[in-house]
């Protein structure tokens, strides 16, 4: 059964849902590595989970610098 999380993102702070099986989170939780425990949900929904950026953020802050931009 899915439920959905809601998680506030700490950079942008908007309120972002994801739906995800019960038991994988459940698995996740208890220890099992997020794709294994969650392997329906894509890598940025599984990132998400485990930092609460959201998509857009996620992008932000894991974008290499280019040359000119320091």
């Amino acid at each position: 059964m899915n439920v959905v999380v809601d998680m506030d993102c700490p950079i942008c702070h908007r309120t972002h849902r994801i739906a995800a099986d019960q038991d994988g989170l459940s698995a996740w939780t208890s220890g099992e590595l997020i794709q294994t425990a969650l392997p329906e949900l894509t890598v940025v929904e599984r990132e998400q989970l485990i930092t609460h950026l959201c998509p857009p953020c996620q992008i932000d802050v894991y974008t290499p610098f280019q040359d000119g931009d320091l």
